[in-house]
């Protein structure tokens, strides 16, 4: 399972929906005039559950769930889905996520260094 940070943008004199993978890409394709706010300004702003919104338009911030493989880790994905639902934020889940690959990582190294050692040993005897 995957978890990206999206941007939604919606535009209120429109009605149309927008959806960019930062609020850097958002303001370069959607000047002051258009949003009302500025990069700066918008990274700035107060953020109200995830949301900003003025009279032009309604910024959410949200995570896009993806699959990069077929793995059978269905109670891992149904727990980030719950997690979600229950309304922790996408950099939350992103460090959770950063710190079990590590761990993971760690792991590995640990037992190949492990390995090697062993072999090391045995070669010498």
């Amino acid at each position: 399972m995957r978890l990206t940070k999206i941007i939604h943008l919606e535009l209120l004199d429109e009605g149309k929906h927008f959806y960019f993978g930062s609020l850097n890409a958002l303001c370069d394709m959607f000047g002051k005039e258009k949003i009302g706010i500025t990069y700066p300004s918008l990274r700035a702003a107060k953020w109200e559950n995830e949301t900003f919104k003025n009279s032009h338009c309604i910024i959410r911030k949200g995570t896009l769930i993806t699959t990069t493989r077929k793995t059978d880790n269905s109670e891992k994905k149904e727990q980030y889905m719950e997690r979600i639902v229950n309304g922790e934020t996408y950099s939350q889940l992103l460090n959770d996520l950063n710190k079990e690959d590590k761990q993971k990582k760690g792991n590995r190294h640990r037992i190949k260094k492990g390995e090697i050692i062993a072999k090391s040993r045995k070669d010498t005897e």
